[in-house]
């Protein structure tokens, strides 16, 4: 199996597949996906007291915040924005909450 990564190269043999733990939060969107994480499991309870699905919903939730709120200050700031996307990741963010 040959496979090309976002990089560019291409390599041969297993794929790999990265979280948000891989991430060393450099970037200002890693950082706030993480403190986001952080809120809601000192709201919800610690993640070694969540079930795996509550988990994962909460890593998601913050995925979207972050992209919302990327959005967000581009549209502020005056850059192109595509409304129905920031709206779409506002109404996967309010179902998100719903569901935790």
């Amino acid at each position: 199996m040959e496979v090309k990564n976002s990089g560019g190269s291409t390599y041969a043999g297993k794929v790999t597949v990265m979280s948000l733990a891989d991430l060393d939060g450099r970037t200002n969107a890693a950082r706030r996906a993480k403190e986001v994480i952080g809120e809601l499991e000192r709201e919800y309870g610690s993640s070694e007291d969540l079930p795996v699905e509550q988990r994962m919903r909460i890593v998601d939730l913050a995925i979207l915040n972050a992209m919302s709120e990327d959005l967000a200050v581009k549209f502020f700031l005056g850059e192109p924005v595509d409304r129905i996307e920031f709206a779409t990741l506002v109404n996967a963010k309010r179902r998100a909450l719903d569901s935790l």
